[in-house]
């Protein structure tokens, strides 16, 4: 989903994606929610939290000192933005209520609306396939996000890669079965009989 945003909406060769921009303008365009609503709103009124996604009343809202320092391009702004985008497009108000599950019980990471979020928002930001190979600090300035996020996606990029490289050089099944055959006499295998 990250992939395909980056692609339809990133024209200008840019390596940023625009987050305040498509949140602002773009999105609310589209078909897929026509009634969203991006509403940025004063600190007090999220004193627990910098944003929150509410897929029932098709909105999203972040502090006012959120948005702002995201449009001047602040990376850990930026990705505030993007998580409540994942949450927008990838729960919906049952599957985000696990979020707040109670402190003694705990959700698998892969079931975590929370961390699904955290990695749309990387994803969507900083492509793991993109940084590898660039430094931390690079990373940051060229895609808009913290260093710590920068270091996540260029371990993850990387990790990847040398999975694709070892399986790409190791032999296949089909190959690793065949060599390992055991040559046969000219007799028939056995089969069980009934």
């Amino acid at each position: 989903m990250t992939m395909m945003l980056r692609t339809v909406f990133m024209q200008d060769g840019k390596s940023d994606f625009d987050i305040v921009g498509f949140l602002d303008k773009r999105f609310a365009s589209l078909d897929y929610d026509p009634e969203f609503n991006l509403e940025v709103v004063e600190d007090e009124e999220l004193p627990t939290r910098f944003g929150e996604t509410v897929p029932s009343e098709h909105v999203i809202r972040v502090r006012q000192s959120v948005y702002l320092k995201a449009k001047q391009g602040d990376g850990f702004s930026r990705q505030v933005m993007a998580h409540e985008l994942g949450h927008y497009l990838l729960h919906n108000a049952e599957t985000v209520s696990h979020a707040y599950v109670d402190d003694s019980s705990h959700v698998p990471d892969e079931m975590n609306p929370e961390k699904q979020a955290d990695v749309f928002a990387a994803e969507l930001l900083a492509p793991s396939h993109e940084v590898r190979g660039m430094k931390i600090h690079q990373i940051s300035v060229i895609y808009g996000v913290t260093k710590r996020t920068a270091a996540v996606q260029k371990q993850i990029g990387e990790r990847t890669a040398a999975h694709r490289k070892a399986t790409k050089h190791s032999p296949s099944k089909k190959q690793h079965n065949s060599n390992t055959k055991k040559k046969r006499s000219g007799r028939k295998p056995n089969r069980h009989r009934r």
